[in-house]
């Protein structure tokens, strides 16, 4: 087999496993729950909502490990995949993909050494394994970016309904209201403190969740600052104010650093698409009047 089709039947089948993945987990998350709960390893394969099969195909790739698997479990958290069985159904993805992908491979290609076997065999294992993690990746990254980009207007209005006399709880719950349309992220993880909140749950408890589902920082430092608020007795409104405002101004910085990371970038892309063009433009009529004008000498050498 050639390599165009192999790199074809790579890049269909990473295709095709990229829909899987974003199925599946789309639909894990049509059965989301209001607490992100720890689960033990012994139960992660073993949810009420999996089946037989699921559990079969998770249990090829799911670690023994605790850590590891509750790892796993936050960064699906954060990336918006909060079902039941999410984690389970992302190694039952993981496990299938894995096995698939290199009987895939093996059935269009048909290698006709051991050796080229296992080279098909483990470059197409190593995607199926790997495209899960990426797709999650990827997602984990976004979101985290669209709740940081939301966290100032957040605090901006908690301090507003603060000064207006309203307390944490409630101030919260209008928060999210207002904040459904433009950050449906944030406006949820939000509505989420507040269920905690209403259902008796201490609020750094509740807190410390919010920051395991977001994995943000600026979360983080404002989880910090109002522990530190509770504890000192200091104003809510005034240590949300100057927190709201270091939030921009680290916001800006971050604006800045990637900004100052696209000169590089165009530089490199100049080099490699536009200067070529450029030197053909140039030079292409040049080279071409040169080889009108050598071709007769040449021509009339030979003879």
């Amino acid at each position: 087999m050639n390599i165009s089709f192999l790199a074809l039947l790579v890049g269909g089948g990473t295709f095709a496993g990229a829909l899987t993945v974003f199925a599946t987990l789309w639909y894990a998350t049509e059965r989301k729950t209001i607490l992100g709960k720890d689960v033990a390893p012994s139960a992660v394969l073993r949810p009420a909502s999996t089946t037989p099969m699921v559990r079969l195909l998770a249990s090829v790739t799911a670690p023994s490990e605790r850590e590891v698997l509750l790892q796993s479990q936050h960064r699906l958290t954060q990336a918006g995949f909060r079902g039941r069985a999410a984690l389970a159904q992302w190694f039952a993805i993981r496990g299938a993909m894995t096995i698939s992908l290199p009987v895939l491979a093996w059935f269009f290609l048909r290698p006709s050494s051991n050796v080229g076997l296992a080279i098909v065999g483990l470059t197409a294992a190593a995607v199926g394994y790997g495209i899960p993690a990426l797709v999650v990746s990827t997602m984990r990254t976004q979101r985290q970016r669209r709740i940081r980009r939301a966290v100032p207007n957040m605090l901006d209005m908690l301090v507003m309904c603060l000064d207006a006399g309203l307390g944490i709880q409630v101030a919260l719950e209008h928060v999210a209201r207002e904040l459904q349309t433009v950050a449906p992220e944030l406006a949820f993880e939000i509505q989420t403190v507040h269920a905690e909140l209403s259902a008796g749950i201490p609020r750094q408890e509740s807190f410390r969740h919010l920051v395991r589902r977001t994995g943000v920082a600026e979360i983080n430092s404002l989880v910090n600052l109002l522990g530190s608020v509770d504890r000192f007795g200091a104003g809510v409104a005034d240590s949300l104010r100057g927190h709201a405002q270091m939030t921009r101004t680290r916001r800006t910085i971050y604006a800045e650093k990637r900004a100052a990371k696209a000169s590089p970038a165009l530089t490199i892309t100049m080099v490699a698409f536009i200067l070529p063009a450029l030197f053909v433009v140039l030079l292409g009529p040049s080279v071409v009047h040169l080889g009108a004008w050598v071709a007769p000498h040449a021509h009339w050498g030979t003879r």
